[in-house]
């Protein structure tokens, strides 16, 4: 909260994700966050036990923070991916599920998902550098 004008994106694998901020929003330009569906440390579903909300509910919350209109949604047998656009000063925000993997470095094998071309067609390290990367 106290340095939200100095980190300007934030990536998340597998991550435990709080509500923002008690004194204001909780804005990144960019925001990826990939989780497990089966993360049963992190649980997909959120958990009130550990004050954890739904990995969906957080990263929808995020994008309407950052003002943003509209989803898009993809998927496969393996992989579902959000990707929130037309938001405030180009701000990002996205989301990538992953099946049948548990708590850790994902491996998002499904590339059906990721633009021809892109280097994310190799490894997730390479996703989250073309998700910062790009305009």
């Amino acid at each position: 909260c106290e340095l939200k004008d100095r980190i300007t994106g934030v990536a998340g694998i597998s991550g435990a994700y709080y509500m923002p901020c008690r004194h204001g929003q909780y804005v990144q330009k960019k925001m990826l966050i990939v989780h497990s569906f089966d993360d049963e440390l992190t649980p997909y579903t959120g958990s009130i036990f550990k004050g954890l909300p739904p990995i969906y509910d957080f990263a929808r919350t995020r994008s309407r923070d950052n003002g943003c209109k509209q989803v898009s949604i993809a998927q496969s047998v393996t992989i579902e991916r959000y990707d929130w656009t037309r938001c405030r000063e180009n701000r990002q925000v996205s989301l990538i599920v992953a099946h049948r993997q548990s708590h850790g470095w994902l491996h998002i094998s499904d590339m059906s998902l990721v633009p021809d071309g892109s280097l994310a067609r190799r490894t997730t390290s390479a996703m989250i550098w073309d998700f910062f990367t790009k305009a």
